[in-house]
């Protein structure tokens, strides 16, 4: 068989989609995946480890026909929705709207006070303690 190291990236997923259907073993999985099975065994570490989105259990070990280690793999959960970012960012929040009206609010009373011949720069400081800016 041809050997082909694929590395972890995305070895995980392959094999999830492998095991939705039914438990596999290690030989049956690196057959699948094209991959040989010593070097299988040695990287199925990387999909064993618990993570959000999925959990794989691994059975015990035992020596197959061909003298390689062998071990049944099954998945118990598989939650692809479950990895949500990190930060959310709400664009519709209400604070940019508000400010965003007194700041209009704001700039209405500046407007009347310069065209009055009364804006200097105690009444723009009145303006800024008013309207919290």
């Amino acid at each position: 068989m041809k050997s082909v190291h694929c590395g972890a990236s995305g070895l995980a997923q392959r094999v999830i989609k492998l095991i939705k259907k039914q438990p596999l073993t290690n030989s049956e999985l690196a057959r699948l995946l094209n991959i040989d099975e010593v070097q299988f065994y040695k990287e199925s570490k990387s999909f064993l480890r618990k993570a959000k989105s999925y959990e794989i259990v691994a059975g015990d070990i035992f020596i197959n026909a061909s003298g390689n280690k062998d071990r049944a793999y099954s998945l118990i959960r598989y939650e692809p929705k479950k990895a949500t970012p990190k930060r959310i960012v709400n664009f519709n929040s209400r604070g940019d709207s508000m400010s965003r009206v007194k700041g209009n609010k704001a700039a209405v009373e500046r407007r009347k006070l310069i065209i009055a011949g009364k804006y200097n720069g105690e009444e723009e400081r009145k303006l800024c303690e008013k309207y919290g800016f």
